[in-house]
């Protein structure tokens, strides 16, 4: 399926996982430091991942104007059927049918014109969830990656009073799915431009 409202680029330069996870950390870093009231005040995660989103959307413009962060994004460009919702089959939670899902924050193509056209899954919870809850959003987060093409995936847990945020990661490699780390420390010693993994990753 064409998108005739698709801009006239070509083939975008290569990103790095690295550039996506600096990427992450520099925009949960603008938000924790000049949004505070967000992620000390209790607000819905819907609204700290909305803010996510637009302080993530002035760290990748250097990658060029394809990639976009988008919030709840339903579609898939299918190769055969075109646009569809994304559907997926959750490990230790579905048997036989598709659940319709839509992630809380991605970074895509979203015209689809690139083979490599998803660099970024991410699922959020605020304060203490319950054990099935995190599971659920980490069984969603590794099948974005082994059944829509996600290049990495990261799951977000913050407290809502003020705390530091958790980072786990997980990416593609080679089809498998592979925990990479988790990350306490993302707010000391962020360099938006770092191609060097923060400690513990």
């Amino acid at each position: 399926m064409t998108d005739h409202h698709a801009p006239a680029t070509g083939a975008p330069a290569a990103v790095t996982d690295q550039q996506i996870r600096d990427a992450l950390r520099q925009a949960l870093l603008t938000v924790w430091t000049r949004e505070s009231d967000l992620v000390s005040e209790g607000v819905n995660e819907r609204t700290v991942v909305a803010r996510i989103a637009v302080a993530l959307e002035a760290a990748i413009t250097s990658w060029g104007g394809q990639w976009r962060a988008d919030v709840e994004y339903d579609r898939w460009r299918h190769s055969e059927f075109g646009v569809i919702r994304k559907a997926l089959r959750i490990d230790g939670f579905d048997t036989a049918d598709l659940r319709l899902v839509y992630p809380d924050l991605i970074v895509h193509d979203p015209h689809g014109r690139f083979q490599e056209r998803n660099l970024l899954a991410l699922e959020a919870k605020r304060g203490r969830p319950r054990p099935r809850d995190r599971d659920f959003d980490l069984a969603k987060l590794r099948a974005y990656l082994s059944q829509l093409n996600y290049r990495q995936a990261v799951y977000l847990e913050f407290d809502g009073r003020g705390g530091p945020a958790r980072l786990q990661w997980f990416h593609l490699r080679d089809g498998q799915v592979h925990a990479v780390g988790a990350e306490d420390s993302w707010q000391q010693g962020v360099d938006p431009g770092s191609q060097e993994p923060l400690p513990g990753l």
